[in-house]
């Protein structure tokens, strides 16, 4: 029962990937298992089909073990055939030309300290061979085949060059700092954690010389198909392989945690760095999913930031894709969305179309000639976790003749005719001639208005309205807090600073404005101009995320727009501990998760935030996150973080203590635990949080079983 619950909870876990027709020539991933050759029980873990496709990850602590067919111990083995050859391109990044994604983790949080189980990688053009080997950091010869064999244990304490289990880093403990940024080991399969899916991060190689992660890469271990060696041991000279094979390479046993094993998420192409339309994407990327790359408008956005990017709290700006005519598609970060089978990337597109017909749900508007299409893979925002999206249509004064301008709106095309519903915070703004508002839902929209002047010419403020916020930048959370926010000079069409007491429309997406309205007739909240600049006061209010501020004149066509970051306060108490499953073993290891950990208004703290940890009885094992610190550092992510402790006995009672800081004079509170009223539970997770219907469930650590790791 409890590993059917596991694996239904990992199972609606998983990151949902854009899929690709088996014949997509623009597919990056391998396609067709060759052969599939384990060593021992891998059971559960022995669908080779697992290997295929994309790979589907949590991050750099938590490993996706569903989406993993495993090699079993030294010698196990997998061939695969790539759908698409994998060419070796002079525009790859780093010379980097193709990436093996795994279950390999960063052990408690520490970059320096990952738990891998190595493979050794080899590549093809037939599947017959010759067969090329990728030596990596080791430089092994091709002859005899690679094969380490290490002593019984789970860690490289005892010698620092060891490979299998959970490794330190042996150039972050040589006594030199300047190499400690740099990997020792390099060149293998399952050394990096796979990072959750996120726009193109994919195609996107993560650097393997360095420790910590690569910008916007997926994650991985990356490799150039120029490090191929031949027979003797000489370089390679090919350029270009169709099928890769992939061997456990290290004979070692982990006690609890068994034979070390490799195991396999996924395999693919690096991405040429080309991005023809400039909106962040690469070509090869929008290919895939059947975008566009000569229109930026057409491309990938996210429906969730991983917190190794940055996170997206509620309402921080996911993205947003713009046409050449000033049509925008923007999208509003909802709740943590980790928790059910949900997409987190989503194929938008915008375009100009003609009326399909259809009468309007309100009597006395009048249709326009304006017509946009906001084409979404997700047809509802909300029920794929995000706020609804905002989408702004830049009219022209040709197509609302003959209607009143200022009671512009917006409707959608649903069943053969124009409905409201789902549509909200319709803003007018007649000097830029655009209609933003939010809806829940993609599809066509059309601009009407009961009859009137139309958009007539008017002079007024142009151009781009500066803004800047004091404080500048970002806050901290909290309901009375005010951000004052000033212009630099507006000018007019004549290029003179506009006159005072021209009239301009704020908006924030979050929280308030709080000067008083210059004008209460119009719609919204206005503010006039003094000494050719505006001032107003904006309350963003307690809860964390991201605002946007912006400003348009009444009469002419000045705008301008302020990014601003409502951030999470300080840690505040409490900060819960919970106790994993120990593994049975003396000295015996016990997994510890705290969180969730918040500030004082609720807000999940910022990922990165470092607590100090402290221990009676117990001994921290797994990696401190800062070493440069006083005490014990962890790492939190998602307002979580897991560390590992080590007592002599299943009796003995030690106590957590944590900090929020390195001198434990922020206090967040405090647990005591014992490991004799633990069953351990026959699970090959590492220690996982998950948020399940708002209930907190803990899964155990270790798995018990003694065949082939799967950690």
């Amino acid at each position: 029962m409890m590993q059917r619950l596991c694996s239904a909870l990992i199972a609606a876990l998983a990151a949902v990937v854009l899929p690709a027709s088996a014949d997509n020539p623009h597919d990056p991933f391998a396609a067709e298992v060759i052969a599939y050759e384990p060593v021992g029980d891998v059971a559960p873990y022995d669908d080779p089909a697992k290997a295929l496709g994309p790979p589907r990850g949590f991050g750099p602590m938590v490993p996706n073990n569903e989406t993993i067919v495993s090699l079993g111990a030294a010698g196990g083995s997998i061939t695969l055939r790539m759908a698409n050859p994998v060419v070796q391109d002079p525009a790859n990044p780093m010379g980097l030309d193709f990436i093996v994604w795994s279950n390999a983790f960063w052990v408690g949080g520490n970059p320096q300290r990952r738990y891998q189980e190595p493979a050794i990688v080899e590549i093809a053009q037939d599947p017959e061979g010759p067969w090329h080997l990728i030596p990596g950091s080791r430089g092994f010869d091709p002859v005899p085949f690679p094969r380490v064999e290490e002593p019984p244990g789970s860690t490289n304490a005892n010698d620092p060059y060891l490979l299998a289990g959970a490794i330190h880093n042996p150039n972050a403990t040589d006594g030199d700092p300047d190499t400690d940024d740099i990997q020792y080991n390099w060149g293998y399969a399952k050394l990096s954690p796979t990072m959750q899916p996120y726009l193109d991060n994919y195609v996107r190689p993560s650097d393997p010389l360095r420790v910590q992660h690569t910008p916007r890469a997926g994650g991985g271990d990356a490799f150039a198909i120029e490090w191929a060696v031949d027979a003797n041991g000489e370089p390679a000279g090919i350029t270009e392989f169709e099928y890769i094979r992939l061997t456990t390479l290290v004979d070692r046993q982990m006690g609890m945690l068994g034979t070390s094993s490799s195991e396999i998420m996924a395999v693919g192409a690096v991405a040429p760095d080309v991005d023809t339309s400039g909106n962040g994407i690469l070509d090869a990327w929008e290919r895939y999913v059947g975008a566009d790359p000569e229109r930026p408008e057409n491309t990938v956005l996210p429906l969730e930031i991983p917190a190794i990017e940055g996170g997206s709290s509620p309402g921080t700006v996911l993205g947003e894709a713009e046409d050449a005519n000033g049509n925008r598609i923007r999208l509003y970060a909802g709740e943590r969305r980790t928790e059910d089978n949900r997409a987190f990337n989503v194929v938008v597109d915008i375009r100009e179309e003609n009326d399909p017909g259809g009468t309007l749900s309100e009597a006395d508007y009048v249709k326009s000639t304006a017509v946009r299409t906001f084409e979404s893979s997700e047809s509802d925002f909300v029920e794929a976790g995000i706020e609804p999206a905002q989408f702004r249509i830049a009219y022209r004064a040709s197509e609302i003749t003959g209607l009143d301008e200022g009671d512009l709106r917006p409707f959608r095309h649903s069943n053969g005719q124009y409905v409201s519903d789902g549509i909200s915070s319709v803003e007018v703004n007649p000097g830029p001639r655009t209609v933003t508002f939010r809806s829940r839902y993609s599809g066509t929209f059309i601009l009407a208005a009961p009859e009137g002047e139309g958009a007539p010419e008017t002079p007024g403020p142009e151009g781009a309205i500066v803004l800047s916020a004091d404080p500048p930048e970002a806050m901290p959370a909290h309901p009375a807090t005010l951000v004052t926010v000033t212009s630099d000079i507006i000018r007019d069409g004549d290029g003179d600073p506009v006159g005072d007491g021209a009239l301009f429309t704020v908006v924030t997406t979050r929280g308030e404005i709080a000067s008083s309205d210059a004008d209460p007739n119009r719609s919204g909240i206005q503010t006039a101009s003094a000494d050719g600049r505006i001032e107003f006061l904006v309350r963003p209010g307690a809860e964390a995320g991201t605002v946007y501020i912006s400003a348009a004149s009444v009469e002419g066509s000045a705008y301008g727009e302020l990014r601003y970051a409502v951030t999470p306060a300080e840690p505040a108490p409490p900060a819960p501990l919970r106790m994993g499953t120990p593994d049975g073993e003396d000295p015996i290891t016990v997994p510890v998760t705290v969180g969730p950990v918040t500030d004082l208004h609720g807000n999940t703290v910022s990922d990165g935030t470092l607590l100090t940890i402290d221990v009676t009885n117990a001994v921290i094992v797994s990696g401190d996150a800062d070493g440069s610190q006083p005490g014990h550092q962890v790492v939190l992510s998602g307002g979580y973080a897991t560390f590992f402790v080590e007592v002599h006995s299943e009796d003995e009672i030690f106590t957590l203590r944590v900090f929020g800081d390195s001198e434990q004079a922020e206090y967040l509170g405090e647990q005591s635990f014992s490991g004799a009223g633990f069953t351990p539970t026959p699970l090959s997770l590492p220690a996982i949080i998950l948020l399940v219907g708002g209930s907190l469930l803990t899964l155990g650590a270790w798995r018990v079983s003694r065949g082939p790791s799967h950690a």
